[in-house]
């Protein structure tokens, strides 16, 4: 993904302008910069609210991330949430938050946690993710097998916390 649409606005982010958050309308008019300086996560709107991961330059062309931060469009104002690792990948549904975590950098994929979107009830749900898909209350998440492409499937449900995996015996990831 590389924008979000939500309330007649596009969010997405500017390489030219060091990655900031901007919002404008379909048409492109409205262009407004929202905030500066986040990473290479595209933004996701929510709610009402927007959803990034801020990264803090370090030196020499290098970028840490910082966590995730919750913008609201309307009055800029902005809260964080902390994350144990750097993140990238994140995705936010029906009132939670789901992260990927870059356990080898640069790498498609790593742990994947879920926690509302206050910033409470953090909980691991997969080892290895490489993508998510959301079905009203099920996340289903895509896991390669260690050291193969095998996949596996993993159902996921938040209201109770119920994990159910599946085994796609034949399925290789690509």
């Amino acid at each position: 993904d590389f924008f979000s649409y939500a309330d007649g606005w596009i969010y997405t982010r500017d390489p030219d302008l060091g990655s900031s958050i901007i919002r404008m309308r379909p048409d492109g008019s409205d262009r407004q910069t929202l905030c500066a300086y986040t990473s290479y996560v595209t933004p996701v709107v929510d709610q009402g609210y927007l959803y990034y991961v801020l990264s803090k330059y370090i030196g020499e062309q290098q970028w840490t991330p910082c966590g995730i931060k919750v913008l609201n469009p309307n009055d800029l104002s902005q809260t964080s949430i902390p994350t144990p690792a750097d993140v990238n990948a994140l995705w936010v549904h029906d009132g939670w938050i789901l992260y990927r975590c870059d356990a080898k950098k640069n790498s498609p994929e790593g742990p994947l946690y879920a926690m509302r979107t206050d910033g409470s009830g953090c909980v691991r749900i997969a080892d290895r993710c490489n993508y998510v898909v959301f079905n009203d209350s099920w996340v289903f998440i895509g896991e390669r097998e260690e050291d193969s492409s095998r996949l596996r499937m993993t159902c996921y449900r938040f209201q109770d916390n119920t994990k159910q995996i599946l085994n796609l015996d034949g399925l290789a990831v690509m």
